[in-house]
């Protein structure tokens, strides 16, 4: 196997690893609002989402 062949398979094989670490995500995302653009006879809520350990 070629030098950069290798060199971009390991380098694929890492950054997949990396994209599926959890270590490395925060455990909670910033709550945002959803307003309906303001349109008060809609429903406005709050979403966010957590990973529990």
């Amino acid at each position: 196997m070629s030098i950069f062949l290798q060199a971009i398979t390991i380098e694929h094989e890492n950054e997949h690893d990396l994209e599926h670490d959890l270590s490395t995500k925060p455990n909670f995302s910033v709550p945002k609002i959803y307003t309906a653009k303001g349109d008060l006879s809609k429903r406005w809520y709050v979403y966010f989402s957590f990973r529990k350990k």
